[in-house]
């Protein structure tokens, strides 16, 4: 059978004509794939509903459809559409005679397409640079298949018989992995660097007091970037910046109030408990607590700034 390109919304084969080169590079809004999903796979399971209960069943499908969307970060799926697209790519370029839905093809089929893309993968052909890529990027490959194959209703095209990873990728990849070269790691921020900010804080300015408060948080909190920045980023993400109110302080074991005067605060304070309502590591509902240290760079003195939050929701 000949090649079609099939451009693939949240996992629906969504036929586009016979040139590859239709396929569009930019993710689709959740509107445009929402509208092809409905077009598509409920098309027949609308047919068979009476006509008066037709709008209540769209809604149904309208809502499972949103919450399989939200469940991963927009740019998890965007990396998969990326894959696949590739995926399509190489077929149309290396293999037309050959669908990218791998499920009507036996298995030493499958194996040969899938081990000649991860080849594909890991010379960097699929990128301008040709620069040779990680196992780590291969592995993100052959798993944009996977989870587009699962999406679809489709079997693991990667699977054996006993639906584990075939050995014959599994040792593709390690002889990838073995042959990459070793992680550069970086270093851990000294306490120094905090210890430097603090010169800068020295002048008054509000700009460097936010700067040094934030990072001397982010340092004995254990924060990541997006949980103490504000990002005007419409894309999904679980990371979001911490709220005032997700800050307690403490005097031994009495709250106090962050309203309370800024002196009130610095001498009675003694430890600051940081509450990750949304998530970190995975988790929800984290705490974080520290003691006061009462030096230049104690992480309880820059939990209540002497200068105004922005936004004001947030520290």
């Amino acid at each position: 059978m000949p090649f079609q390109n099939y451009t693939h919304y949240g996992g629906i084969q969504h036929p586009r004509g016979l040139c590859i080169t239709q396929t569009p590079h930019r993710f689709p809004s959740f509107s445009h794939r929402l509208h092809l999903l409905l077009s598509t796979a409920t098309e027949q399971l609308l047919d068979s509903v009476l006509t008066a209960k037709r709008n209540a069943a769209k809604a149904l499908f309208v809502a499972a459809t949103t919450a399989t969307s939200h469940g991963v970060i927009a740019a998890t799926e965007s990396e998969r559409f990326r894959f696949w697209t590739h995926w399509q790519n190489f077929l149309q370029n290396t293999f037309p005679m050959y669908q990218p839905i791998l499920s009507n093809y036996p298995l030493p089929t499958r194996l040969a397409l899938l081990g000649s893309f991860a080849a594909f993968i890991r010379a960097g052909q699929h990128q301008p640079a040709n620069k040779q890529v990680s196992a780590q990027t291969v592995l993100l490959a052959l798993r944009a298949i996977y989870q587009t194959h699962m999406l679809d209703g489709q079997p693991d095209p990667l699977a054996d018989e006993k639906g584990q990873r075939h050995i014959i990728l599994k040792r593709q990849i390690e002889n990838y992995r073995r042959h990459d070269p070793p992680p550069k790691r970086k270093l851990a921020l000294p306490h120094l660097a905090i210890k430097y900010l603090n010169v800068t804080r020295a002048d008054n300015n509000p700009r460097y007091q936010a700067i040094h408060d934030l990072c001397t948080i982010a340092w004995f909190y254990l924060l990541r970037v997006g949980e103490y920045t504000h990002t005007t980023h419409t894309a999904r993400r679980r990371t979001i910046q911490f709220r005032l109110e997700d800050v307690t302080l403490w005097n031994h074991a009495q709250v106090l109030h962050s309203t309370l005067p800024l002196q009130t605060l610095l001498s009675q304070c003694t430890a600051a408990t940081l509450r990750i309502s949304n998530q970190k590591n995975g988790r929800r509902n984290q705490v974080i607590h520290q003691e006061a240290t009462h030096d230049v760079t104690c992480p309880i003195s820059c939990n209540h700034p002497p200068y105004p939050a922005h936004p004001p929701t947030h520290v």
